[in-house]
């Protein structure tokens, strides 16, 4: 069984061939609180774009602050972008912060969250 911290490596290590292999430089980590990476097909979430769209995407990792998201197009999702989020039956908004390419075809995509205010 790999350890946590053998899957953020990994994982690391993937997206940093990835993003090499399209020619764009890696990103530094801005990240300030631990990211816990999921398990590959475990964890979704539901996507409302202010566009009307909804989109069911998988989640890749989490952190105290943010999520980060695969996704297979990212036309709509320029930085600075919020969107609404439905994760693990939390409402919550997310802020684009940047998108790289995946290994798999597909695109990391990170979101700084923070909760939608209660209606009361």
């Amino acid at each position: 069984m790999k350890t946590q911290q053998a899957v953020v490596d990994r994982d690391r290590d993937d997206l940093t061939a990835g993003v090499a292999s399209v020619g764009c430089a890696p990103v530094e980590e801005r990240r300030t609180s631990t990211r816990f990476v999921t398990e590959p097909d475990t964890c979704f979430a539901l996507i409302r774009h202010p566009r009307g769209a909804e989109i069911s995407v998988e989640v890749h990792d989490e952190s105290l602050g943010g999520l980060g998201l695969l996704l297979d197009d990212i036309a709509d999702f320029d930085v600075g972008q919020v969107v609404e989020i439905l994760y693990l039956d939390c409402q919550m908004y997310g802020t684009v912060c940047h998108a790289r390419p995946y290994p798999d075809g597909r695109y990391l995509v990170g979101f700084e969250c923070r909760t939608a205010p209660s209606a009361e």
